[in-house]
């Protein structure tokens, strides 16, 4: 059976040969993701019930046609108000003709609650994760290289323990907003210096198993958390309670990356004959044989981005991966909390209900992301990649239609919950393989750089989805918004199907040889039939 040989060359190729004290940080990296799951989520949880539509405003439906009538008999004609006014006093409500709203008179915002009308607002403290997440994800990648693996994690747990406090002493949303920039620059500094931490001791060959462990414990038990928030989760003061388990979870990380972490950046060097740094800057060499120079971070961010049709393709389904999950994350917790404001047919859902719903996205994507690595280390990487998305896009084609169709409660559960899973299960496919491809272009000596830029790209798809999905949705509805997300994934899907191939072979550099990138020539001219070879081979 396959899956009994993959764990026999995992067993007799990795794991036994790791020594006790590298198992141990193995499993100490293991514990940092598993952390850095569960503040994303305690982080994010919260969201809509600190800032959102006001709770007090309700949308005129069934009762149109008698609060017209009553506005002109009562008022107009009556000229109890005057007749470029829209609104007007019935009971305890106040009407708005002309947005067709009622204001509940009695009712009283939360504590601390920001009113944000926009849906592309509503979405804020995503766009602002995800791009300061992308940015260090990039940064990161070359930081580790450089200065060490340990000094990031300590570093990026010092940021984590600013976060919580801004967020719960906002006076503002904007100040709110920016709550979310640190923890996005936290997430990007210690979940990716997990994975380095991870590859470094699984060895390149197993980089898809390391990688798919890493991934599956952080979003299993982002999933989890999905039914802890809740119960946490005080509405009436929704920051104290969530924020407070956040600090005391960057705490304990920071004194774990302290005490007990050792660097594994002198783990790779046993990997290639090249030395560790052993070239800051490379040499490009046209055809014309005119050198270009440039150094190595710049050469990788080259390559990953526009040189290598693969890994641009890589980086964009990245940028895919998590334009879904801003879409679950922001617009699907948005329709279905706020059901009767955005004009669905079935009634608002609960906190525990919203946590159900999001926790078969949530476990679906975490669970499977170890096994379809590992998968992937064994059969290639390329179906994993295009079915991944296929289902993804099948997933928001479901949740289109469960928003525009169902008429009830039980209904739009049933059709939310089919429609997360299938999400869930695609990023699941294809998430490990899209690192682990990143993995099988590059070299350990610029591995986490390579690493960082294509995490660039992905957790700029938070940011992205977020924004797009949020502009649509205040313009042509969720409804339509679930279609045009699920198209445009599909259609990357089909890209990847067309143009994506996986390397004929693993790219291997020698202290002859001392190229720091697939892009650097030797100090001789490289000719035109070189580069192509070169080319061919990646």
């Amino acid at each position: 059976m396959p899956f009994e040989r993959i764990k026999e060359e995992l067993n007799r190729d990795m794991y036994d040969g790791l020594r006790f004290s590298h198992k141990v940080q193995f499993c100490i990296a293991i514990l940092i993701c598993l952390s850095c799951g569960a503040t994303k989520k305690f982080n994010f949880f919260p969201v809509q019930y600190i800032a959102g539509n006001s709770n007090c405003v309700i949308p005129i439906k069934g009762e149109r046609v008698e609060v017209v009538n009553s506005y002109y008999r009562e008022y107009l004609l009556g000229g109890s108000i005057n007749a470029s006014s829209t609104t007007f006093v019935r009971g305890d409500y106040i009407y708005d003709i002309f947005k067709w709203t009622k204001e509940d008179m009695s009712c009283s915002e939360p504590e601390g609650y920001f009113i944000v009308g926009k849906t592309a607002s509503q979405a804020g403290p995503l766009i602002a994760f995800g791009i300061s997440k992308a940015l260090m994800n990039f940064a990161t990648g070359i930081s580790a290289d450089r200065f060490g693996r340990k000094p990031m994690e300590a570093v990026g747990w010092c940021i984590g323990l600013a976060m919580p406090m801004v967020a719960i002493f906002a006076d503002n949303f904007t100040t709110f907003v920016s709550a979310y920039v640190l923890m996005g620059i936290q997430q990007g500094v210690c979940w990716s210096t997990s994975i380095f931490i991870m590859v470094d001791y699984a060895t390149k060959k197993h980089s898809g198993f390391a990688i798919g462990l890493n991934e599956t414990v952080g979003y299993t038990t982002l999933a989890i958390i999905n039914v802890v928030a809740p119960l946490i989760l005080d509405e009436s003061r929704p920051r104290i309670s969530m924020f407070t388990v956040v600090f005391g979870i960057a705490l304990v990380n920071l004194i774990v990356s302290i005490v007990f972490l050792k660097e594994s950046k002198n783990v790779i060097e046993a990997e290639t004959d090249t030395p560790q740094n052993s070239k800051k800057e490379v040499t490009l060499v046209w055809p014309s044989g005119s050198p270009s120079y440039s150094s190595v971070p710049r050469a990788v961010c080259a390559y990953t981005t526009f040189v290598s049709p693969s890994l641009a393709l890589v980086c964009l389904c990245g940028l895919m991966n998590n334009f879904v999950s801003a879409v679950v994350w922001s617009i699907l917790k948005i329709i279905m909390k706020d059901s009767t404001a955005k004009g669905a047919s079935f009634e608002p859902f609960t906190k525990q209900e919203i946590g159900n719903i999001l926790l078969f996205y949530g476990l679906t994507k975490g669970t499977f992301q170890v096994i379809f690595g590992t998968l992937g280390d064994t059969y290639g990487r390329r179906k994993f990649m295009y079915g991944g998305l296929y289902t993804v896009a099948l997933g928001l084609f479901c949740l289109a239609f469960t928003t525009g169709y169902a008429e009830n409660k039980t209904s739009a559960a049933i059709g939310f919950a089919i429609g997360s899973a299938l999400a869930g299960i695609g990023t699941s496919v294809m998430y490990t393989n899209l690192l682990a491809a990143v993995c099988d272009f590059s070299e350990p000596s610029w591995r986490s750089s390579a690493l960082g830029v294509y995490r660039f790209w992905r957790d700029l798809g938070y940011a992205v989805g977020a924004y797009l999905s949020g502009v649509l949705a205040d313009n042509i509805g969720i409804y339509a918004t679930f279609l045009v997300d699920a198209t445009l994934i599909f259609l990357v899907a089909t890209c990847v199907a067309l143009f994506y191939k996986d390397p004929k072979k693993k790219i291997s550099l020698s202290s002859q040889d001392d190229l720091s990138t697939p892009l650097v020539s030797r100090e001789h001219e490289m000719s035109r039939a070189s580069l192509l070879e070169v080319s061919d081979e990646i």
